[in-house]
């Protein structure tokens, strides 16, 4: 069985980073108001840059579930990541319709939480 290796745990990492940080710019610029159209372009796709951050975020976690074992850590970690992936994917259902999706997201954050916890 190989080492761990810090490095390996930012790589591992990495992915969540990227979406957290877009979804903190997606926050300033929901504050500011009306939006132009090119911003509105720019800012869907920057939430499925989110969305994409999330998978390769996925797919590390997964390697390295695969590699290196599970824990209940790294399925924490996988349920950050699904949640943050279906949150954008809802951020982007209301960017796009202008309907209201994030109380399902809260929801689901919810209810999936609940279930980790009983686990």
């Amino acid at each position: 069985m190989p080492r761990k290796n810090a490095n390996d745990m930012r790589r591992c990492t990495s992915g969540s980073a990227g979406l957290t940080f877009n979804c903190s710019v997606l926050a300033k610029t929901g504050i500011l108001g009306s939006m132009s159209r090119p911003v509105r372009w720019m800012t869907a796709a920057l939430l499925i840059e989110s969305m994409l951050f999330a998978v390769v975020a996925l797919s590390k976690l997964v390697l390295y579930i695969d590699c290196f074992g599970f824990t209940p850590k790294r399925l924490q970690s996988t349920w950050l990541v699904c949640v943050l992936l279906f949150g954008s994917a809802c951020a982007l259902y209301t960017h796009l319709t202008g309907k209201k999706s994030m109380r399902v997201w809260m929801i689901f954050g919810a209810v999936t939480l609940s279930l980790l916890c009983i686990w």
